[in-house]
Protein backbone atom coordinates (compact mmCIF):
# COMPACT_ATOMS: atom_id res chain seq x y z
CA UNK A 1 0.00 0.00 0.00
CA UNK A 2 1.40 3.14 -1.02
CA UNK A 3 0.39 6.54 -0.23
CA UNK A 4 1.53 8.94 -2.92
CA UNK A 5 -0.47 12.62 -1.90
CA UNK A 6 -1.17 11.78 2.01
CA UNK A 7 0.41 11.86 4.33
CA UNK A 8 0.48 10.16 8.34
CA UNK A 9 0.65 13.65 9.75
CA UNK A 10 -2.77 14.91 7.61
CA UNK A 11 -4.74 12.12 8.39
CA UNK A 12 -3.63 12.60 12.30
CA UNK A 13 -4.78 16.34 12.10
CA UNK A 14 -8.02 15.11 10.40
CA UNK A 15 -8.72 12.95 13.14
CA UNK A 16 -7.92 15.82 15.78
CA UNK A 17 -10.29 17.71 14.24
CA UNK A 18 -13.42 15.13 13.43
CA UNK A 19 -12.25 14.00 17.12
CA UNK A 20 -13.55 17.75 18.52
CA UNK A 21 -16.53 17.89 16.21
CA UNK A 22 -17.53 14.37 17.76
CA UNK A 23 -16.89 15.56 21.10
CA UNK A 24 -18.91 18.27 20.95
CA UNK A 25 -21.64 16.86 19.28
CA UNK A 26 -21.71 14.22 22.10
CA UNK A 27 -21.63 16.87 24.59
CA UNK A 28 -24.36 18.57 23.18
CA UNK A 29 -26.45 15.48 22.55
CA UNK A 30 -26.18 14.79 26.92
CA UNK A 31 -26.62 18.04 28.18
CA UNK A 32 -30.12 18.25 26.17
CA UNK A 33 -32.60 16.25 28.01
CA UNK A 34 -33.88 15.34 24.25
CA UNK A 35 -32.53 13.58 22.70
CA UNK A 36 -30.52 15.08 18.97
CA UNK A 37 -30.72 13.62 15.55
CA UNK A 38 -27.85 10.90 15.70
CA UNK A 39 -26.39 12.87 13.02
CA UNK A 40 -26.40 15.94 14.78
CA UNK A 41 -23.21 17.95 13.84
CA UNK A 42 -22.28 21.31 15.50
CA UNK A 43 -21.74 23.57 12.86
CA UNK A 44 -18.56 25.77 14.23
CA UNK A 45 -16.92 22.02 14.58
CA UNK A 46 -18.06 21.01 11.15
CA UNK A 47 -17.25 24.05 9.64
CA UNK A 48 -13.48 23.82 11.26
CA UNK A 49 -13.26 20.09 9.50
CA UNK A 50 -14.58 21.12 6.38
CA UNK A 51 -11.82 24.12 6.08
CA UNK A 52 -8.87 21.85 6.61
CA UNK A 53 -10.39 19.43 4.08
CA UNK A 54 -10.85 21.74 1.31
CA UNK A 55 -7.59 22.94 1.51
CA UNK A 56 -6.16 19.62 0.50
CA UNK A 57 -5.74 18.74 -3.31
CA UNK A 58 -7.62 16.74 -5.10
CA UNK A 59 -5.47 13.59 -4.94
CA UNK A 60 -4.96 14.13 -1.18
CA UNK A 61 -8.73 14.12 -0.89
CA UNK A 62 -8.97 10.88 -2.82
CA UNK A 63 -6.77 9.33 -0.63
CA UNK A 64 -8.26 10.40 2.21
CA UNK A 65 -11.62 9.12 0.69
CA UNK A 66 -9.97 5.60 -0.07
CA UNK A 67 -8.27 5.54 3.51
CA UNK A 68 -11.40 6.30 5.57
CA UNK A 69 -13.09 3.40 3.65
CA UNK A 70 -9.79 1.40 4.43
CA UNK A 71 -11.25 1.99 8.00
CA UNK A 72 -14.24 1.50 7.74
CA UNK A 73 -13.25 -2.63 6.64
CA UNK A 74 -14.56 -1.55 3.19
CA UNK A 75 -12.37 -4.26 1.58
CA UNK A 76 -11.60 -5.90 5.32
CA UNK A 77 -8.06 -6.10 5.83
CA UNK A 78 -6.46 -6.59 2.59
CA UNK A 79 -4.10 -3.75 1.99
CA UNK A 80 -3.06 -5.27 -1.51
CA UNK A 81 -6.57 -3.68 -2.27
CA UNK A 82 -5.64 -0.86 -1.74
CA UNK A 83 -5.27 0.85 -5.64
CA UNK A 84 -9.10 -0.42 -5.98
CA UNK A 85 -10.29 2.12 -2.72
CA UNK A 86 -8.47 4.30 -4.93
CA UNK A 87 -9.76 4.23 -8.09
CA UNK A 88 -13.24 4.26 -6.38
CA UNK A 89 -12.37 7.08 -4.87
CA UNK A 90 -11.45 8.44 -8.04
CA UNK A 91 -15.04 9.02 -9.10
CA UNK A 92 -16.04 10.65 -5.82
CA UNK A 93 -14.32 13.73 -6.97
CA UNK A 94 -17.42 15.15 -8.60
CA UNK A 95 -19.31 14.33 -5.69
CA UNK A 96 -17.71 17.06 -2.60
CA UNK A 97 -15.61 14.48 -0.46
CA UNK A 98 -14.61 17.30 1.97
CA UNK A 99 -18.55 17.66 2.31
CA UNK A 100 -19.01 13.74 2.43
CA UNK A 101 -15.85 13.17 4.73
CA UNK A 102 -16.55 15.74 7.71
CA UNK A 103 -20.37 14.29 7.75
CA UNK A 104 -19.13 10.95 8.64
CA UNK A 105 -19.99 11.50 12.49
CA UNK A 106 -16.87 8.48 12.95
CA UNK A 107 -14.46 9.69 10.51
CA UNK A 108 -12.05 10.01 13.28
CA UNK A 109 -12.53 6.26 14.22
CA UNK A 110 -12.50 5.58 10.92
CA UNK A 111 -9.07 7.10 9.87
CA UNK A 112 -7.73 5.82 13.66
CA UNK A 113 -8.63 2.41 12.27
CA UNK A 114 -6.82 2.47 9.04
CA UNK A 115 -3.65 3.80 10.66
CA UNK A 116 -3.69 1.10 13.11
CA UNK A 117 -4.17 -1.39 9.81
CA UNK A 118 -1.44 0.32 8.54
CA UNK A 119 1.13 0.26 11.71
CA UNK A 120 1.06 3.70 12.40
CA UNK A 121 -1.61 4.13 15.00
CA UNK A 122 -2.36 3.54 18.86
CA UNK A 123 -5.53 2.12 20.12
CA UNK A 124 -8.19 4.73 20.37
CA UNK A 125 -9.47 6.28 23.63
CA UNK A 126 -13.23 5.50 22.63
Amino acid sequence: MNLIALTIAQIQEVIRLAEIRAAKSTEKETSNSVVLAKTHIPEVEWQQLLTALKKLSAATQIELMAFTWLGQGTIGDDLDRWEELVQFAQLEIDNDIPSQLASMVNLHKFLSSGLLMIGQGHVPRY
